[in-house]
């Protein structure tokens, strides 16, 4: 039992998890990459696990300072998840000029050609605000998503567009939990560390 059934009866929010969901992890979550964390799942299967990113992460780095193959792209890198640390993901907004791409929700898209979307940026045809990049991701095998949220260590919402692209990431989890409504709220006023109470 984690810190936060301690403490109080854990409400679900009542939505299942999948494909074009948002994850948000609960106040006392210790680890490093979900502690207070948003995921975006953008893809789910009960065979195969699930796989997401975190979208309220933002590193100090950005994607030309990662890797040289892309000297144009001075967007903002944010941290991914835990899996495959030095490899970058993407999500776009541009499936109309950024063939290959797959729907997660609407205006949301991930994959396609990464040389397009240099090709792209160089030619001022999209904005540095139309793509996000991520350093590694998040996943889980089958059956480890369900058995975390039984767990209460995340509460599931829908999402849209303006939140995965958000101006303000770094203040999306509490902009999350006060979406959830008033069953959720009294989570705002929880310290970063529970020992701090």
């Amino acid at each position: 039992m984690n810190q936060l059934n301690k403490i109080f009866d854990f409400k679900s929010s009542g939505i299942k998890a999948g494909k074009g969901k948002m994850l948000i992890s609960e106040p006392f979550l210790p680890d490093f990459y979900f502690k207070r964390a948003v995921l975006l799942i953008a893809d789910h299967s009960l065979e195969e696990g699930s796989f997401g990113l975190i979208i309220n992460k933002k590193t100090e780095y950005t994607v030309d300072q990662i890797t040289a193959n892309f000297t144009s792209l001075n967007c903002p890198v944010f941290l991914g998840g835990p899996v495959q640390t030095d490899s970058l993901f993407y999500l776009h907004r541009r499936n109309d000029l950024i063939p290959d791409s797959m729907e997660i929700i609407p205006g949301v898209f991930w994959g396609g050609n990464i040389d397009r979307i240099n090709e792209l940026v160089l030619r001022g045809l999209i904005s540095k605000d139309d793509v996000r990049f991520y350093l590694g991701y998040s996943g889980w095998t089958k059956n480890q998503l369900n058995k975390e949220l039984k767990e209460k260590a995340w509460l599931v919402s829908h999402i849209s567009s303006n939140e995965v692209f958000s101006d303000d990431p770094e203040s999306l989890w509490e902009k999350s939990i006060q979406k959830m409504g008033n069953d959720f709220r009294h989570w705002l006023n929880f310290p970063t560390n529970p020992q701090w109470n």
